[in-house]
């Protein structure tokens, strides 16, 4: 994730930038920086993208078992895009038994986020939490 997090730091540097350009009244050149950030905020978020999916296949690829998913790592947005996805597809799967690792969270409550907003998800879609 640090690729992403240097295309983050400089859409900020661009934001800002852009800030105190159009505060001294260059409102074009302010646009143009604005853009410019929105490039990097684009190319941050494709990073973030591809990050969450290498770790998700370097944290799955030693499970054999199609309906067993590790999901610790993850940021919540993510984990739960490949939680949805996964359940849908256990939909068409003779097993409705999908098992996933969560994590216990980076806060130290031992109740971690995305084990939160899995039970949420799961509640949502009308699915048995075991």
């Amino acid at each position: 994730r640090g690729v992403s997090a240097r295309h983050y730091d400089t859409m900020k540097g661009y934001y800002q930038k852009a800030a105190v350009a159009y505060s001294k009244g260059d409102k074009s050149y302010a646009s143009y920086l604005a853009e410019e950030g929105k490039h990097y905020r684009e190319l941050g978020r494709k990073e973030d993208e591809k990050a969450s999916r290498e770790i998700f296949e370097a944290r799955n690829k030693h499970i054999t078992n199609t309906v067993t998913i590790d999901l610790h790592g993850q940021h919540v947005k993510q984990a739960m895009k490949l939680l949805k996805v996964h359940m849908l597809v256990c939909v068409c799967m003779p097993s409705t038994l999908l098992r996933v690792i969560t994590g216990c969270g980076v806060e130290g409550t031992g109740k971690g986020k995305i084990k939160r907003s899995g039970y949420r998800a799961c509640g949502e879609g009308r699915h048995r939490v075991v």
